[in-house]
């Protein structure tokens, strides 16, 4: 739990992806993850979904306001690609 919940926090509270793994790698390292590669598979998507899905990403408000949409309509579009991602990370991790 913890390998998703550290990165998802650090990369809704950054919006950029270099901080979210500069911030919570070096904590995720100590508890393992170097022994399995999924585990860094996992705290790196679970980071980039809060990347992505936070206001705190520039991209994201500027895409909103190029095509005149709300934020949460964008959002919207977003979480889906990013359920996906996050729904066959899992089930990788869960397999190995």
């Amino acid at each position: 739990i913890l390998f998703f919940i550290i990165p998802f926090i650090g990369g809704v509270t950054s919006g950029i992806s270099i901080s979210f793994v500069s911030m919570t790698f070096p904590i995720l390292i100590p508890m393992g993850i170097q022994d399995n590669i999924w585990y860094c598979a996992l705290a790196f998507v679970s980071g980039f979904i809060g990347v992505m899905i936070t206001p705190l990403h520039l991209c994201g408000v500027l895409t909103a306001e190029y095509f005149k949409i709300g934020f949460g309509e964008l959002l919207l579009k977003i979480l889906y690609s990013e359920i996906i991602i996050f729904v066959l990370v899992s089930v990788l991790f869960y397999l190995t």
